[in-house]
């Protein structure tokens, strides 16, 4: 499939980044010279010398408390801002095809569009989106803390159809947990006293839960998450790295994936696809066989001990 540039919306989402911002939209200029490109950010924000097409300017949310510690102190995150930004970035989209992207990332080429429709099976059952979303492996998860976690897909880059994107982004804000002075000495959260979820698990469950009724009570969930999770991941995401992404990250974001391997990377993907799917197997054997002793150094180093106690906590609130 042959995607014009005129095909496509950019929406960069977040605050105004000084000269990452401006270099960011300069860039897709280049790349995709008949695109449409949206700044979506804060009242008050410096937009003067951003040269967008549309600015859109919206109320900040301001950062949300998803859990208090033992103290009592508030642990915040910006997913609210993330939701608010990129819904009304999204909604503003007038192409077929949008990207969703950070304000302090910065796009520097094009190769990754032919990506889109390389990958041809699919499995009804589990897709909730007209097509796959080309989406970043910049903290996608597969294991925490050595034991296997589902729904853990990665927030910073989305290109795909933008409905697609809307289905995926278009959720209810999260609502903060009320906090309880009784119960000082102990975590405060949704999921409390089980492990907290993580932040890519809640925004996907908010979209996956359009569709079928899927609850976590920890951010391992069950046997049959896992699963669900890897169906759902290689029928509706092709996973790309940074490199094949050409996406330039700030050195705090910047994630090193090697061995023992915390992320799901390209490779990772790849071999889960065409596991799904029965197809002959193309990555790298050394990759499989590095990735099976790093599941087995984690399993060993952190994973017993966390399933023992995840298991004792689950018991002991049921």
């Amino acid at each position: 499939m042959l995607i014009e540039s005129n095909e496509i919306s950019f929406v960069l989402q977040g605050p105004i980044v000084e000269h990452v911002t401006s270099t960011s939209i300069s860039n897709i200029r280049k790349l995709f010279p008949n695109s449409y490109i949206i700044i979506s950010t804060w009242n008050n924000a410096e937009v003067d010398n951003i040269a967008a097409d549309r600015v859109i300017l919206n109320n900040d949310p301001g950062p949300t408390i998803v859990e208090f510690d033992k103290k009592g102190n508030a642990r915040t995150t910006n997913v609210n801002r993330q939701i608010v930004s990129t819904v009304a970035g999204l909604k503003a989209v007038r192409t077929k095809f949008a990207v969703k992207v950070r304000t302090d990332n910065i796009i520097n080429g094009c190769d990754w569009l032919a990506h889109f429709d390389e990958y041809t099976q699919r499995n009804e059952e589990y897709s909730i989106f007209e097509n796959r979303i080309i989406a970043s492996s910049l903290y996608a998860k597969e294991v925490a803390k050595g034991i296997s976690v589902p729904y853990f897909y990665s927030d910073f880059f989305h290109f795909g159809l933008t409905n697609d994107l809307l289905t995926l982004w278009d959720i209810d804000c999260l609502k903060e947990p009320f906090f309880n002075p009784r119960k000082l000495g102990k975590k405060q959260h949704k999921q409390a006293p089980n492990r907290l979820l993580h932040i890519e698990q809640i925004l996907f469950l908010k979209c996956l839960n359009k569709f079928t009724k899927t609850k976590l009570m920890d951010e391992y969930g069950q046997r049959s998450d896992i699963k669900k999770s890897i169906n759902l991941l290689v029928n509706n995401f092709i996973v790309l790295d940074s490199k094949e992404l050409e996406i330039i990250v700030p050195a705090r974001l910047n994630q090193v994936n090697t061995f023992p391997y915390k992320f799901s990377d390209h490779q990772r993907w790849l071999w889960l696809y065409e596991k799904a799917f029965n197809l002959p197997l193309t990555g790298s054997v050394k990759f499989r066989i590095k990735w099976w002793l790093a599941r087995l150094f984690k399993l060993f180093h952190k994973g017993i001990r966390n399933t023992i106690k995840t298991t004792w906590i689950r018991r002991k609130t049921r």
